[in-house]
């Protein structure tokens, strides 16, 4: 028999502090996409009420929507970015003492310029890249990924911070 605890309590640190998103070389810190991450949800609700008219009658442009959910994910979910240090051949310069990969609280824009993670430059990338920003809002919105105990397939694909 299948515990309910084990299926569904969530662990309300993650929620809220986040989990590591990796993508090789560069790497996100995202919370969930509601549960206890009240912070999205007022922001969220707050973005959408003076378009709910919109809303309702399904008039609100794709553009618009797109902006607003993209806003919301720079404000409320992703909270942070970084990129693995790498030298001329690409490969990772590692901590003389540790032996671990070192990053910066960098990433690289379309224009090529390394830039620390703001709202407004999370909103460029979420526009410039709208599959990176598909797969960050189904990471943030899966509970698995936020569960006390983590699947061990899931623990392959996330890095708790």
């Amino acid at each position: 028999m299948s515990n309910l605890y084990e299926m569904f309590e969530m662990d309300v640190d993650l929620e809220r502090e986040g989990i590591t998103i990796n993508y090789g070389s560069v790497k996100f810190l995202i919370a969930r996409a509601g549960g206890r991450n009240t912070a999205f949800k007022k922001l969220f609700g707050a973005k959408t009420k003076k378009h709910r008219h919109q809303i309702d009658n399904e008039t609100l442009g794709d553009d618009a929507a797109d902006r607003i959910m993209f806003e919301s994910y720079a404000e409320a979910v992703v909270l942070g970015w970084w990129s693995r240090k790498e030298d001329a051949n690409g490969d990772p310069i590692l901590d003389k003492k540790t032996d671990e990969e070192q990053w910066v609280d960098t990433i690289e824009n379309k224009k090529g310029k390394h830039v620390k993670f703001s709202v407004d430059e999370c909103v460029k990338l979420f526009i410039n890249l709208p599959d990176l920003f598909a797969d960050i809002q189904r990471m943030s919105t899966k509970a698995a990924n936020y569960r006390k105990e983590l699947d061990e397939e899931d623990e392959g694909n996330l890095q708790e911070s």
